[in-house]
């Protein structure tokens, strides 16, 4: 287990070494310090699983104690199993090529050091979360890595956009840290531990008995606490305004950390969730909702970064629709498969918008094809996944897997939900590949190839095709392939495959051939609407502004009276009025002024005759 110790202190040394360099180090002892830590807990990680890990066993080790009242403590734990494994083998393999792709992206950035820094924290934190053996060490580094997430959004605080984006992140995601905090005093309050063995036994025992309401409430407030961090409706807000941070911090909280952190929590406390039928299914109906909405979104977004948001959304709504229906191997899988082929897209599309001039618009794009090859190569593995096309993708076995589990368990309406999100899915990112790759030549590029850039990018796409799926198979429950690769669901295969096709003629059809007419239609008055809506996340930015912003504003107007404040400005009149009267007796008169100091002396000397007389007259 101290491998594992180390995947943590590793970064954290690595954030402390380059916050008390003060800038001391060029670029490239900062590249090394910054990169090389997280590739070697990736090797430790993998050293240990090789040499040590049983597969059906979990680990588990307290190293000191934290606090202690009466028979109730709380230790700085590590827990590992498959799980917990399987999270840090995503967190630092795609974390290092991100990283790795960093070097080149921030090369003509200013305050590298800074930006490594806020990584390595980042990478270590979520360490912690996967690691820890109780769920107040869970929160703490749940909390760290929600900090470390709105200094990466708000890394470019020069612009005011940039730090309102930021600060919307926090918040939002700050609600549903409160609600996880309520579950925790409430777990205990029940259970009298917050260790994660132990809680598993627990919550086994309740399954059989009948009064369970605080645990089920103490699940629905954890799942409340993941759908803010994972963007799941109706808290989806703020995940497209994070889009303002450099694009591998876009790419690091989409695949492999912040995004995921909800569904890790989900399934690592999945007995307790199994305690209420209603509640899951009350997941599996969010997902759904989440699915749909960020679909149809995605489909009129010009932004290519917001575009992949939207995305992201979606495809964490088939991770919480898999969790709904207790499909928890299969969800893991397609948490992986997804932390390849979108960290692949946010790379790419850094260096796509790098090529362009810091152009993000698709709108204004057109025929790149021709002259970045290497990027359409790889745009063109990325989408491939994203709309799991069938046979050569990794997504298209495992999100493939998810739906067909929810026919084969009559989740019917599970089920159609995600044949519309797969048709609804591969129009959109047809859309913007064709939008940017095809049609006519709009823009001027540069050439961006580089062993930092092409290095990363040839990884995840190998890691995103058919080998992706099989590449963490010795950690995931070996079941889960033979249902993968041997299912007897050829119709729904092909039913599904044709399916993807139709949306990608579609959106051939509608968004190249005849662009011009679909633009002119999407344009008229009647859409104008509609797309401010979808722009606004259906409204639901508008509906927070009036219902908690404007009306705390009004609250705040007509009766709410802040005393510090008041008390501020009455000290600070004062200074002014006697500021402005003392100036009348700034006449430049030289006898004037002297009179005034000897007037002053006075003064001061009989205020300290009086205070020693009343004070010390028994002594005199």
């Amino acid at each position: 287990m101290n491998f594992f110790c180390l995947t943590i202190c590793i970064p954290l040394i690595s954030f402390i070494l380059i916050v008390f360099s003060r800038k001391k180090f060029s670029n490239y002892i900062y590249n090394f310090i910054g990169v090389i830590p997280v590739f070697i807990c990736f090797i430790l990680i993998n050293y240990f699983y090789i040499n040590f890990f049983d597969t059906n066993k979990y680990i588990e080790q307290n190293y000191w104690n934290i606090f202690s009242i009466h028979n109730f403590y709380i230790n700085f734990g590590l827990y590992l199993d498959n799980l917990s494994l399987t999270m840090l083998q995503v967190i630092t393999g795609v974390g290092f090529l991100i990283q790795l792709f960093s070097i080149w992206y921030m090369s003509n950035k200013s305050d590298i050091s800074r930006f490594f820094a806020y990584l390595n924290l980042f990478i270590s934190s979520m360490n912690l979360l996967v690691l820890s053996n109780n769920l107040l060490l869970t929160y703490i580094a749940w909390e760290i890595v929600g900090f470390c997430s709105y200094v990466l959004i708000g890394f470019y605080y020069v612009k005011k956009k940039n730090i309102k984006s930021s600060m919307k992140a926090f918040i939002i995601t700050r609600i549903g840290d409160l609600f996880i905090l309520f579950a925790i005093f409430l777990i205990l309050f029940k259970c009298h531990t917050l260790d994660f063995s132990k809680l598993n036994i627990i919550f086994l025992q309740y399954h059989d008995l009948p009064f369970n309401n605080v645990l089920i409430l103490s699940a629905l407030f954890i799942f409340l606490g993941t759908i803010t961090k994972s963007a799941q409706f109706p808290f989806q807000v703020w995940l497209t305004k994070a889009m303002v941070g450099p694009t591998p911090v876009s790419a690091l909280i989409h695949s492999a950390t912040m995004i995921t952190a909800g569904v890790y929590l989900i399934i690592r406390m999945h007995n307790l969730f199994e305690l209420s039928s209603l509640l899951l299914t009350l997941i599996s109906i969010v997902g759904s909702i989440t699915i749909i909405l960020s679909s149809i979104s995605a489909i009129f977004e010009n932004n290519i970064k917001k575009i992949l948001a939207y995305s992201t959304m979606s495809q964490i709504g088939y991770m919480f629709l898999g969790l709904g229906m207790k499909l928890w191997d299969l969800v893991v899988a397609h948490l992986v498969v997804h932390s390849f082929f979108k960290a692949l897209l946010f790379l790419s599309s850094g260096s796509l918008i790098f090529s362009c001039y810091n152009e993000v618009n698709i709108l204004r794009m057109g025929g790149l094809r021709y002259n970045l090859k290497l990027l359409y190569f790889m745009f063109m593995i990325g989408v491939s996944s994203l709309i799991a096309l069938p046979v050569i993708t990794s997504s298209f076995y495992t999100k493939g897997s998810i739906i067909w589990n929810a026919f084969i368990q009559k989740y019917y309406f599970f089920f159609l939900i995600g044949i519309i999100g797969s048709f609804l899915t591969s129009i959109y990112a047809s859309r913007f590949f064709f939008l940017i790759f095809f049609d006519k030549l709009k823009i001027l590029t540069q050439k961006t190839n580089n062993f930092f850039n092409l290095f990363p990018l040839f990884i995840l796409c190998i890691l995103s095709s058919v080998l992706g799926v099989f590449s963490f198979r010795p950690i995931l429950d070996i079941s889960i392939y033979s249902e993968i690769t041997h299912l007897k669901k050829n119709i729904f295969e092909i039913f599904l495959s044709i399916l993807i096709f139709l949306g990608i003629f579609v959106s051939y059809y509608y968004f190249l051939i005849h662009k011009q007419k679909t633009l002119k239609t999407i344009k008229k008055k009647e859409f104008s609407f509609i797309l401010y809506v979808l722009k606004k996340n259906f409204g639901l930015d508008c509906f927070y502004k009036i219902f908690f912003i404007n009306s705390f504003e009004f609250i705040k107007k007509f009766f709410y009276i802040d005393y510090i404040e008041n008390l501020i400005n009455i000290f600070y009149i004062l200074l002014k009025k006697s500021n402005q009267f003392l100036i009348i007796f700034q006449n430049e008169s030289l006898r004037l002024y002297i009179l005034f100091i000897s007037l002053g002396i006075m003064i001061s000397i009989l205020f300290i005759n009086i205070i020693i007389y009343i004070f010390y007259k028994d002594m005199i």
